[in-house]
């Protein structure tokens, strides 16, 4: 039902606003310039996609509210704390989760993202009554094929004669601004560091932007953003090395034989895609490595490989319905960034970007992490190592940190 929220031509009309928003992101960072001192770069793409998020689902620019800066770690705590509960059996319940200081903060965390959401639904629902009123004709059928942002097509929903709850559309926007901001933050901030980490890998996308937008300021169109195969290599191979979401889970329907297990129906079974992806079985002995040319057109064929031997955005029929409005915003956040900066990195890529073994990835808690709760008991590692945890989303125990310096001949 909200799959019209994310077709193309709706996509394509975002490019503009996500533009803005990283426009915005590289003028914010301008501060960080020629510091010795590395920044961790999700400070600013947290902003960054939120405001994307906002302006495009929702129709609302919260660039100058107030309330914005701290919704961004709200919605980060909110998604630690949530990930906490799975670790602790005693907060599987609900009842006793309920009468944790855990949940006090994460619904203090709600109601301030709901201060922030009320006023756009409130003002967005007047504006819909106002144009029923005066075009009355638009039938439902039309109503519903007609190009909507998520917020309108939540609005227009009908179960029934019935409109959907407040609750179920709150629900709906907490679910889009968490899983639009935080997913896209987390995965730009890869991105870059990979960037930072890999010199000739940065150089090559650099060239590829340059050959495609000139050196006059950049031009950002659907047939550009299509047209820079190279940067979707690089995003690939950073979403195969670090999916942002690393675990999925399914419920079963059926009866499902796994091998020599059989499993009944209404099990909750968890996909491990992070270690799918650096799998040697399936991705041969550089598995570990970093290399964007794995994902080269002319010699990379999705056929030769197993259908879910790669699956950054899910597979199946509940695969991410926002995997194109994600590959937009990636391309254009790194595009905007690379176009302005040259980004460096103290974290080195040593010879232990694996380290992850398939026998041996459990989770448990960790004091070394200040606000992350849980990290891998054999980290993937650079020099000082990453600490990757899972907080819903796959983080950095040392953050994303990198240094910039303006790229010469850039003044804008």
């Amino acid at each position: 039902m909200l799959n019209p929220a994310f077709n193309q031509r709706i996509l394509i009309s975002f490019i503009s606003i996500f533009t803005r928003c990283s426009e915005d992101m590289v003028s914010r960072m301008a501060k960080e310039e020629d510091s010795p001192k590395p920044f961790d770069m999700l400070h600013y793409t947290t902003q960054c996609t939120l405001e994307m998020v906002c302006a495009s689902s929702l129709k609302s620019d919260i660039t100058d509210n107030p309330l914005a800066k701290d919704i961004c770690g709200g919605i980060e705590r909110i998604c630690s704390i949530m990930c906490s509960r799975v670790y602790n059996v005693l907060l599987y319940s609900d009842l006793l989760f309920n009468m944790t200081p855990r949940y006090r903060e994460m619904d203090r965390l709600r109601s301030k993202l709901q201060e922030m959401l009320d006023p756009i639904v409130s003002e967005r629902r007047e504006e819909m009554a106002k144009e029923r009123l005066e075009n009355p004709i638009l039938d439902e059928e039309e109503n519903y094929r007609k190009p909507m942002v998520f917020l309108d097509q939540l609005l227009n929903m009908r179960r029934g004669d019935e409109e959907l709850t407040t609750k179920e559309i709150e629900n709906h926007l907490h679910t889009i601004i968490a899983a639009g901001s935080e997913t896209s933050a987390n995965q730009v901030a890869y991105i870059l560091l990979q960037l930072a980490m890999h010199p000739d890998v940065q150089d090559r996308v650099c060239e590829e932007i340059r050959s495609i937008y000139g050196d006059s300021s950049l031009n950002i169109t659907y047939e550009t953003i299509s047209a820079q195969n190279y940067l979707e290599q690089v995003i690939k191979e950073t979403l195969r090395l670090f999916p942002v979401a690393p675990f999925i889970g399914r419920k079963t329907i059926e009866t499902v034989k796994l091998g020599d297990v059989v499993v009944p129906p209404g099990v909750t079974l968890i996909m491990n895609i992070l270690n799918v992806h650096r799998s040697k079985e399936l991705w041969g002995e550089r598995a570990d490595v970093f290399d964007p040319d794995r994902f080269d057109p002319s010699t990379y064929d999705a056929r030769n490989h197993h259908p879910f031997s790669y699956i950054p955005f899910g597979g199946g029929p509940r695969n991410c319905i926002g995997y194109r409005y994600g590959m937009f915003t990636m391309k254009i956040m790194v595009t905007q960034v690379l176009n302005r900066y040259v980004l460096s990195t103290p974290l080195s890529v040593n010879d232990s970007l694996g380290g992850c073994d398939r026998h041996r990835t459990v989770f448990g808690p960790s004091e070394s992490l200040n606000i992350q709760l849980y990290v891998l008991s054999t980290p993937l590692s650079v020099n000082d190592s990453l600490g990757l945890s899972l907080a819903i989303t796959l983080k950095t125990a040392v953050g994303h940190q990198i240094c910039i310096k303006r790229r010469p001949n850039v003044s804008h």
